[in-house]
């Protein structure tokens, strides 16, 4: 499938309709988050690295659909901190719901910026930091802001390496999936550490 995506990106010219594939697939990754946006971004790495894309143009695209996302989530954040209290009274599912965002809201909320500026170097989570940045009140400026940061240091990164191995697509995949590997292992153990110890001062 994603070799598929890049022989038809690399059969496009670079023009209105590439850079606006690009720019929606980026976007979609922050709103639907099994979406492959990584690869997206190491397309136009491979398109820049190998197809002779300008950097600039392919660059400002992926950020900018990957800001609209962040936008999209924090957006959403608001919408759902403004119903909580009402589906807690008129749904039993939300108030379990509710129960967990009471415990893991105040995590988040102690070190916004640090988790904001993380966000691009966790795999498929990023999504929620915005969705809880929205939800506790971070400001929209502040929350794009440590966002871009973060999705500019990232695709700097795979750029990079796009113009280090050239053509050579397999080998930057496998990199980036054992990124995402190792990434899912810190993650998992650092929830586990987590809930130790919510766990050590409640009892």
């Amino acid at each position: 499938m994603e070799q598929q995506i890049l022989d038809f990106l690399t059969g496009l010219e670079l023009g209105p309709l590439a850079l606006a594939l690009l720019f929606c697939a980026a976007g979609i990754e922050y709103v639907f988050p099994p979406f492959p946006g990584d690869s997206i971004t190491l397309f136009g790495a491979v398109l820049v690295g190998a197809g002779g894309w300008p950097a600039a143009p392919v660059f400002a695209a992926i950020t900018a659909g990957s800001i609209l996302g962040m936008a999209i989530d924090h957006r959403f954040g608001r919408f759902v901190a403004s119903r909580d209290q009402h589906w807690r009274v008129k749904y039993g599912w939300w108030r379990k719901v509710g129960a967990q965002l009471d415990r893991t809201l105040p995590v988040f909320a102690r070190r916004p910026t640090a988790y904001l500026i993380c966000n691009r170097f966790l795999p498929s989570i990023r999504a929620l930091f915005f969705v809880a940045a929205g939800m506790i009140g971070v400001p929209l400026w502040r929350t794009l802001l440590f966002g871009a940061l973060s999705a500019i240091a990232w695709n700097a990164l795979l750029f990079a390496l796009g113009a280090l191995v050239g053509s050579n697509w397999q080998m930057l995949l496998g990199w980036l999936k054992t990124y995402n590997a190792i990434a899912w292992i810190a993650v998992i153990l650092a929830v586990a550490f987590l809930l130790w110890r919510l766990r050590r001062r409640s009892a």
